[in-house]
C-alpha cells in the first residue's frame, strides 16, 4: 500500500516518486487487530483501493501478517506475507477503483476484491502457517 509521503514523517528509503507526487511504499494497511470480535462469516472489514497508476491493467495486493500491534512497513521483523491476489482492471474504464473484504469464518479467512466498475470478483485465502 501507498499512501502520500511525508518528509520527516517516513523514511527516504521508503519514497517514491510517481507523476502525481511522492509516495510512501510498503506501509502496512491493518484491516484487524489481535483480539478484535470479529463476526464469523460476514465481510465486516472492508476497504477501497485504486491502482497507484492510471494505466495499470491489474492491481496485486499482499497480504501480511504481524506480531506486532501497531505495525508500520510491511518490511518491519515481526511481519510476514501470507498470502497474495491479482485483480484485473483492464476493462474497467475510468473506475479503477476495487473493494477488498475480509471474510472471516470458522478456520479460516478468505477475501474477496470486487471490482467496481464490472462487479466482478476475485478471492483468495491467505495462509497464515507459511
Amino acid at each position: 500500500m501507498s499512501i502520500d509521503f511525508v518528509t520527516g514523517s517516513h523514511p527516504e528509503t521508503k519514497k517514491i516518486t510517481k507523476i502525481d507526487g511522492k509516495e510512501c511504499t510498503d506501509r502496512f494497511d491493518v484491516h484487524v487487530t489481535t483480539g478484535q470480535e470479529v463476526a464469523l462469516g460476514s465481510s465486516n472489514v472492508v476497504k477501497t483501493y485504486i491502482p497507484i497508476c492510471r494505466t495499470h491493467s491489474d492491481i496485486i495486493f499482499e497480504f501480511y501478517a504481524s506480531t506486532d500491534t501497531n505495525p508500520s512497513y510491511i518490511t518491519d521483523p515481526n511481519c510476514r506475507k501470507i498470502g497474495h491476489l491479482i485483480v484485473d482492471v483492464a476493462s474497467s474504464g475510468d473506475d479503477l477503483s476495487v473493494i477488498v473484504k475480509m471474510i472471516f469464518g470458522d478456520t479460516e479467512l478468505r477475501v474477496e476484491a470486487v471490482e467496481n466498475a464490472t462487479q466482478k470478483p476475485s478471492r483468495c485465502t491467505p495462509n497464515f502457517l507459511g
